[in-house]
């Protein structure tokens, strides 16, 4: 039973017609689709919209059709898409009633759009649909897109642990969008074969470097990668209007690091056989957070038994079976959410910065697998 048909029957009451009020608001694009990621529960947020985006971009832009983003200014702001944030919930569903199609986490404009009887494309964690379908949808022009819903049952709490609906690959629901849309296409060729633990999560590295211009975009807090790159003198052009989290793998200028200290949240040190108990307290006197890892696999136990009073996290050298794949393929192709600043350029991850190139081309390199938990791998055999 739809919850709606279950609040009339509690309530000995019927089922009316609805009315949604909506307020003008000026619009600028002609042809276009709503987007939305808002939504009052965490376990309906689905996080990778950007690259949905990415597929179904360059076949709207063939038929000169535009994405306006609604929500509101806590809503983080999708790539390639014009942001309405600076409207009320009158002023959205009049745009949703202009738009061709509702995209977006299940909220309260999904309803807006069922019953203006718009095209709807949702993406949805575990849960009975038919009991929250779109009341004035039908399921020709509204598709509630699950990842393997056949052998899933509803999680009685409204936050999942495994958070399912992050499950379903983005090119699923791009071809959903596609064809509401009535647009060919051929994103049946596209497969993801692995998402990083951390790809909703954008990020800032910074390999420091000979005149840092400190007006440079990169948000509010970044990593400082000293164990990439050693000129410490640029730090205190990185430090303004930033919060650092530094990584090293020496003791840099512990001077530098004290003066700099209020922009300093932590610091990550990568220790080996040769650290000594002077070097750790030497970081520790910036009173910052020391957060100490090793990559030494072989010498890990001597290196903990040697630091028996801290903490050493291991750090794995990550290779292709770590997302399960056996062989590289020509057409295997990867997307990033790591900006690496080096050198007055923008990297998409280390493997492009070593190349000194941005590259999206999938190689057996220990330098792409490193960036593995912040990329999401595909085949495209379009």
């Amino acid at each position: 039973m739809h919850k709606l048909e279950s609040f009339a029957l509690s309530a000995n009451a019927k089922i009316g017609s609805a009315s949604i009020e909506e307020s003008f608001f000026p619009i600028i694009e002609d042809k276009f689709i709503c987007i939305s990621t808002s939504s009052n529960e965490s376990c309906k947020k689905y996080s990778y919209y950007d690259d949905v985006i990415f597929h179904i971009k360059p076949y709207l832009d063939k038929e000169n059709i535009k994405i306006v983003q609604i929500g509101n200014s806590g809503d983080t702001q999708l790539f390639h898409c014009n942001p309405y944030f600076q409207t009320n919930r009158l002023h959205n569903s009049y745009i949703i009633g202009k738009s061709m199609m509702y995209v977006g986490n299940y909220n309260l404009y999904t309803n807006i759009a069922s019953h203006k009887n718009k095209n709807i494309v949702c993406p949805i964690n575990i849960d009975y649909v038919d009991s929250l379908f779109p009341y004035w949808s039908s399921k020709d022009n509204c598709k509630l897109i699950q990842h393997n819903p056949d052998n899933l049952k509803p999680f009685s709490l409204s936050d999942e642990p495994s958070r399912t609906i992050d499950k379903i690959k983005p090119e699923v629901i791009a071809a959903e969008i596609l064809n509401l849309l009535g647009i060919n296409h051929n994103l049946d060729k596209i497969e993801t074969i692995h998402i990083g633990s951390q790809y909703q999560n954008q990020v800032t590295e910074i390999v420091p470097f000979d005149d840092f211009n400190p007006n440079t975009q990169t948000g509010q807090v970044v990593t400082v990668r000293l164990d990439k790159g050693s000129s410490i003198k640029s730090l205190p052009a990185i430090a303004q209007n930033r919060k650092l989290n530094i990584v090293t793998n020496y003791v840099p200028d512990i001077n530098i690091l004290k003066a700099l200290a209020e922009s300093i949240t932590g610091i990550t040190y990568i220790v080996n056989n040769k650290t000594t108990k002077e070097d750790i307290d030497l970081l520790s006197s910036t009173g910052k957070p020391i957060s100490l890892y090793s990559k030494d696999k072989k010498n890990i136990s001597k290196i903990r038994l040697k630091f028996i009073d801290y903490d050493i996290n291991l750090i794995e050298k990550l290779n292709k079976s770590n997302c399960n794949i056996k062989n590289i393929t020509s057409d295997m192709r990867f997307l990033s959410r790591k900006n690496i600043v080096a050198n007055n350029q923008i990297f998409n991850s280390y493997l492009s910065l070593d190349k000194n190139n941005n590259t999206s081309k999938v190689e057996d390199s220990p330098l792409l697998w490193e960036d593995l938990s912040y990329i999401r791998i595909f085949k495209d055999k379009s």
